[in-house]
């Protein structure tokens, strides 16, 4: 029989599953099916179990801008996770934004091109003498 879970154990189980590129999805399928082992998940009732897996996702969290790649990983990932939830549940309108989503955080759309016409007159005055 396994044993009640603690629940800082099971986050950290759930951020190294992260860190392994696990998407949220299947980390929620493995709560449901009592994949990590030691831990009784199952009978966790859903919204709690959203909330240790936020709370794993916070413990994961990247603080520095330096890491920016990092975030846009974790970005996707969860964006991935979004995508293939829609596509369990049929939801064609979010999964077609989820893509659009993913696509602009890839940066494959260009940015809009603005075009202006006209006469402009720019005078500097950088408050220097003739002579300086």
């Amino acid at each position: 029989m396994a044993k009640k879970y603690d629940k800082s154990d099971l986050i950290e189980h759930i951020v190294c599953d992260i860190l392994n590129g696990v998407s949220r999805y299947r980390i929620l399928k493995k709560l449901e099916k009592d994949a990590y082992e030691g831990f009784e998940t199952s009978d966790i009732c859903r919204s709690n179990k959203y909330k240790i897996i936020k709370a794993a996702y916070d413990e994961c969290k990247v603080p520095l801008a330096k890491d920016k790649q990092k975030m846009r990983e974790l970005q996707l990932a969860r964006l991935d996770d979004i995508l293939e939830e829609c596509r369990d549940q049929n939801d064609r309108n979010n999964a077609i934004n989820a893509i659009k989503e993913t696509n602009k955080l890839l940066g494959l759309y260009e940015a809009e091109k603005v075009e202006l016409t006209g006469k402009m007159e720019i005078t500097v005055d950088f408050g220097l003498e003739e002579n300086e």
